[in-house]
């Protein structure tokens, strides 16, 4: 089990460490508010440094060398064995205090194998891979979806694989990349079901999409923890204030901090590599920090009155945009009443009122209002 810190999740992404990221995990850990993840590609040394500054981090390594997993789209039969064991040739080339240092081991990247078979091939090609996990005697992060993948039906071929049922088991996690594309805004999209699936409050086209794929994995009580190993809350090669990056940090960290199987989003990145110049979130480094230090021990259930939910919606009044869902914090737990003039009401008669009921009344009163997409 693994025991996930009160306060931000959010972790730190680094592929060429410089000195500043060591840094800062030994502040953020001297200061109460550690990383929740550290991960570094290319740089197993960042593990061992990590485990000595901020022991209540948890470790990922990453190299990106060997993560090919093509012959799976181009092959009815690939050999399963022989790609998984090609998967471990950079692990096995860290020396042993760098394989001691890595929590978990994230083998592969973004593979998108085409149709509902491809994924089913993908989902078969992970049993190989915690095959040969368990005979190292290290954990790893299945999968590493792309941003915006997958759709139903490849979701639906993965929860019937029976891949997460021995992953809860053995102790093994899944990798998601998440997050928006270009200029797109962090609540584009949020709130609407990808094509095929059943309306399931929070979800997201973009943001929240693992939440899809989390509603079936509960039907089969095969929940393993979600680790956000990338996500980006701009698009990349973006210009935005470190005050409206925060504020994107911000809205992602509550919608994390409502479930208790996503472990840590990792903002992806800093020290960037050259090919990756253009998605730098140093600039944005103080005030995330700062953010991580201020809520620090803060529960991750429940932490909203009504008066500062309604604080937040107020100011839009009788204006509210069409993706309404998306532009509130997601922790609705502590519910209130508003009227159709949006003025505060007072508190609910409830203690408090189920998530999937707060929602389906907002998204109601939406289309009472015309506010549809």
């Amino acid at each position: 089990m693994i025991n996930i810190p009160s306060g931000s999740k959010f972790g730190i992404h680094a592929i060429q460490p410089g000195g500043q990221e060591s840094g800062w995990i030994l502040s953020m850990a001297q200061a109460g508010a550690p990383f929740a993840v550290v991960k570094g590609v290319d740089c197993p040394g960042l593990a061992v440094s990590a485990k000595k500054a901020s022991p209540k981090s948890i470790t990922i390594t990453r190299f990106t060398q060997y993560v090919s997993v093509q012959e799976i789209s181009d092959m009815l039969e690939p050999d399963y064995a022989g790609i998984a064991k090609r998967l471990f040739i950079p692990f096995d080339k860290m020396t042993a205090e760098e394989r001691a240092a890595a929590d978990f081991w994230e083998m592969m990247n973004e593979p998108s194998p085409p149709g509902d078979a491809g994924y089913e091939r993908l989902s078969r090609l992970n049993h190989f891979v915690m095959d040969e996990a368990n005979h190292r005697g290290i954990k790893v992060l299945l999968f590493s979806l792309n941003a915006g993948t997958p759709e139903w039906g490849q979701m639906l071929a993965m929860a019937n694989s029976g891949v997460f049922e021995r992953a809860k088991q053995e102790g093994h996690g899944l990798a998601w990349h998440d997050g928006v594309f270009g200029n797109d805004a962090v609540e584009k999209g949020f709130g609407l079901s990808i094509p095929g699936a059943p309306y399931i409050p929070g979800c997201g086209l973009l943001c929240g999409r693992w939440r899809n794929l989390y509603h079936l994995l509960r039907q089969h009580n095969a929940v393993v923890p979600l680790f956000i190993t990338e996500l980006r809350v701009n698009g990349g090669n973006t210009e935005l204030s470190a005050e409206e990056t925060l504020r994107r940090f911000k809205w992602y960290d509550t919608l994390i901090r409502h479930d208790a199987y996503v472990v840590s989003a990792m903002p992806f990145t800093v020290a960037p590599s050259e090919e990756w110049k253009g998605h730098n979130y140093t600039y944005a480094m103080q005030a995330l920090t700062g953010y991580m230090r201020d809520i620090a021990g803060q529960s991750n259930t429940s932490w909203l009155t009504n008066q500062d939910v309604f604080n937040l919606i107020a100011p839009h009044g009788v204006r509210l945009g069409m993706n309404f869902v998306g532009r509130l914090p997601y922790d609705l737990m502590a519910a209130m009443l508003l009227d159709r003039r949006g003025a505060y009401l007072g508190p609910s008669p409830l203690r408090w009122i189920p998530e999937q009921d707060v929602l389906q009344t907002l998204d109601s009163e939406m289309r009472v209002r015309g506010w549809t997409e």
